[in-house]
């Protein structure tokens, strides 16, 4: 009698157990790049407001990237290797999701390494 309640209190247990479990799904971010050529001050350039990055640059730290000076700020301090996305300090902290560049979309980072491949141009 005894091994009948315990058995049938074990049943229940697991399936409570069972029953409480949740599964979910991580579903990848889609990534649309254009087609056409990025430009630094209609693409780039306004993530860094979105993204709220001048919170503490320059309040608190170089580089400047408020809007009109940032291209400046961030080539004189050499942080972008146009054309190398893997070389340039800049992708290398948007990668590694510095700050508010956590923040950013798939879709918004590869917007930046793209401008970079293609030259990191002040256009």
């Amino acid at each position: 009698m005894k091994y009948k309640h315990l058995m049938t209190l074990l049943a229940g247990i697991m399936l409570i157990g069972l029953a409480s479990c949740q599964y979910s799904t991580i579903v990848p971010e889609e990534v649309v790049i254009p087609d056409e050529p990025v430009s630094y001050s209609v693409d780039v350039e306004p993530l860094f407001t979105t993204v709220n990055c001048i919170q503490c640059h320059p309040t608190l730290m170089k580089p400047d990237l408020r809007v009109g000076k940032s291209y400046a700020s961030i080539t004189s301090m050499n942080l972008v290797v146009a054309e190398k996305p893997e070389e340039s300090k800049l992708w290398e902290y948007i990668k590694n999701r510095h700050n508010s560049a956590a923040s950013l979309t798939a879709t918004q980072k590869a917007l930046i390494e793209k401008w970079i491949t293609e030259g990191a141009k002040n256009n």
